[in-house]
């Protein structure tokens, strides 16, 4: 699956199991790190990629939850 997020400034895509986030440069991590630093463990993220850590995780836990999907396709920005 993949996940797009637009902020005015960044571009974040979630695309498996890999983050990526373009703000004048590419970052990217795994998502498993992600999780750990939203769960207030360790993980190597660089700085931008805390800043949305929390969005990302929101937005994946939303679009699991029963009631998103219509027919197999999701109402939010999934492509």
């Amino acid at each position: 699956m993949k996940v797009r997020l637009g902020y005015p400034d960044r571009l974040l895509v979630v695309d498996g199991k890999t983050i990526y986030l373009f703000k004048k440069r590419l970052y990217s991590a795994p998502l498993e790190e992600i999780k750990k630093w939203v769960c207030g463990k360790e993980a190597l993220l660089p700085p931008a990629l805390k800043e949305v850590a929390a969005d990302v995780v929101n937005v994946l836990e939303s679009l699991q939850k029963p009631g998103n999907y219509d027919s197999g396709v999701s109402k939010a920005a999934v492509t």
